[in-house]
């Protein structure tokens, strides 16, 4: 078995996930970020169903460093709840 763990993050831009993936390789929290542009997601905020175009950040990492990773993230994520 092994403690490796992949995290899914969306990001409003590109761009955005590019500087988050940055910082958390640089932090030695992530092993790796992969940028996908050109998602499509459709969620439920603030009482509405949202569909908007946005990117997907994939972080890979380990079960030791999550929480670590979680709380950078979070900090550095534009949006109110990442």
């Amino acid at each position: 078995m092994t403690d490796a763990l992949v995290v899914l993050v969306t990001t409003p831009t590109p761009e955005r996930a590019a500087e988050i993936a940055r910082a958390l390789v640089e932090d030695r929290l992530a092993a790796c970020g992969n940028v996908v542009a050109g998602i499509r997601s459709i969620y439920r905020w603030e009482g509405k169903v949202q569909d908007d175009q946005e990117a997907l950040l994939v972080l890979e990492t380990t079960r030791e460093r999550f929480e670590a990773l979680r709380e950078r993230g979070i900090a550095l994520h534009p949006y109110q709840v990442p």
